[in-house]
């Protein structure tokens, strides 16, 4: 019994400071913030969605994302399975400051994964954020990104490239797409962000020479592709190509927590210990 309570307490301890590691980690408040609601929310769920993100009606900026605005950018993209008819999923945002990279959470989003959404932003234009994407029951969270874009435009004044902004669009949609047939949707994530940076640091390149980065990367990291996913990777990233991104702000912002795997990967361990350590107190308390 002595060593099993000696076990509890240095699980408790490792516990605490998890959890003070992960309180401390992307919340430099800078008080600009706006929250974007789905259009389609009824009453008691826009309620809901403004009590997960505790904020108050009356003292926070609240927009809306309606489902047109989704088709805008996802028009010829997307399909109405992914898209949906309705505006639902919902987003806190936050500023951060500058060089703290992105941070994404999500909440009840089934299609689109936090590092999906990171790997959109800077394609979008957007820097530097604290976000969170929910919604009150499972949805796609397609329009989360259109609700991000829109907040951060609304937070800082500042009118992002209609170009940017619809080649973001289509990047979580291919992302999507590949995610749904593999088995780690963090490789494809960062089998995109690979490519996406030696294309930025190359340009101009050609679309043979595109398509050779794509093969090579999806080498390296074993994903294997078909020859109608390499050439949807090709003509998109001939897009992207083509933006006004600067390289050093694509890496700046890769490095950062959102999507740096070890990170991730230290935290899905602290989640699995408070498993244990909860599993733990049933059997102590069995005893």
């Amino acid at each position: 019994m002595k060593r099993d309570r000696g076990v509890f307490w240095r699980v408790a301890a490792l516990l605490l400071i998890t959890l003070l590691l992960w309180g401390s980690i992307g919340f430099a408040e800078t008080g600009e913030r706006v929250v974007s609601l789905g259009a389609d929310l009824d009453v008691g769920q826009r309620a809901e969605m403004l009590s997960y993100f505790g904020v108050e009606e009356d003292r926070v900026n609240i927009i809306e994302v309606t489902n047109q605005e989704e088709y805008q950018y996802l028009e010829g993209v997307a399909g109405r399975e992914q898209i949906g008819t309705r505006a639902i999923s919902s987003v806190y945002l936050e500023l951060l400051p500058d060089g703290e990279g992105s941070k994404v959470r999500t909440h009840n989003i089934t299609w689109v994964t936090p590092e999906m959404y990171t790997a959109t932003l800077l394609t979008a234009g957007v820097e530097d954020v604290l976000v969170t994407a929910a919604a009150p029951f499972p949805v796609s969270g397609t329009a989360a990104l259109t609700g991000v874009v829109k907040a951060f435009e609304e937070v800082t004044g500042e009118s992002l490239s209609e170009e940017n902004k619809r080649v973001a669009h289509e990047e979580i949609i291919i992302l999507g797409e590949l995610a749904e047939e593999a088995d780690d949707t963090d490789q494809t994530t960062e089998l995109l962000q690979r490519a996406k940076e030696e294309v930025l640091s190359n340009r101009p390149l050609d679309s043979e020479q595109i398509e050779e980065i794509i093969r090579r990367h999806a080498g390296e990291l074993e994903i294997q592709l078909s020859e109608e996913q390499v050439a949807q990777l090709t003509r998109f990233l001939e897009k992207f190509n083509e933006l006004d991104i600067d390289v050093q702000e694509l890496r700046r912002q890769i490095e950062h927590f959102a999507a740096d795997p070890a990170t991730r990967s230290f935290f899905a361990a602290a989640l699995e210990l408070l498993a244990d350590f909860f599993m733990m107190i049933v059997e102590m308390l069995r005893r």
